[in-house]
């Protein structure tokens, strides 16, 4: 004979198990440094979108630099910046995680270096803005983790 079972109800809140919030919390801990990261980026990204000609300026030999915040270069910083998310909370492509960092590193770099020129050929009292230097803070953290840090740590079930 058999055991007649619990009838389903469809009022049942779709929550997750305590185990899952637990793997969750663990991603947390193991990753918290690249999703900080991650969402750095997000924001810039989403900052470029909402706030066009914020960047403005000229590099040596008059080449301006308003065009790098624009709707395309806000993409690319929205997309990395979703992807390290997703990414190092829900692994799914954790054998991505190196390469995405490497990107990370190669556009905040890129920000920091022309933002620097600008500041630099700037004809008044050259200074160094403060934008400037927080994306050089940033491009210091990602090649400190990129050192210390591995992300193929990460890459089977969140390094704990």
């Amino acid at each position: 004979m058999t055991r007649p079972t619990k009838p389903q109800t469809q009022n049942q809140p779709l929550s997750p198990k305590p185990s899952e919030w637990r793997r969750l919390l663990v991603k947390l801990q193991a990753n918290h440094s690249w999703l900080f990261i991650g969402f750095e980026t997000l924001t810039v990204g989403v900052y470029y979108t909402a706030a066009p000609g914020s960047i403005s300026g000229y590099m040596p030999w008059h080449v301006p630099v308003d065009m790098l915040d624009s709707w395309l270069p806000a993409a690319v910083w929205m997309l990395l910046g979703g992807f390290v998310i997703v990414n190092n909370l829900f692994d799914v492509v954790p054998d991505y995680n190196r390469r995405a960092a490497l990107g990370l590193l190669a556009l905040w770099g890129f920000y920091f270096t022309v933002m620097l020129m600008r500041d630099l050929n700037d004809p008044h009292p050259p200074t160094i803005g403060i934008a400037t230097i927080f994306y050089g803070i940033i491009m210091l953290r990602i090649v400190v983790l990129l050192l210390f840090d591995d992300p193929h740590h990460h890459a089977k079930g969140g390094g704990a």
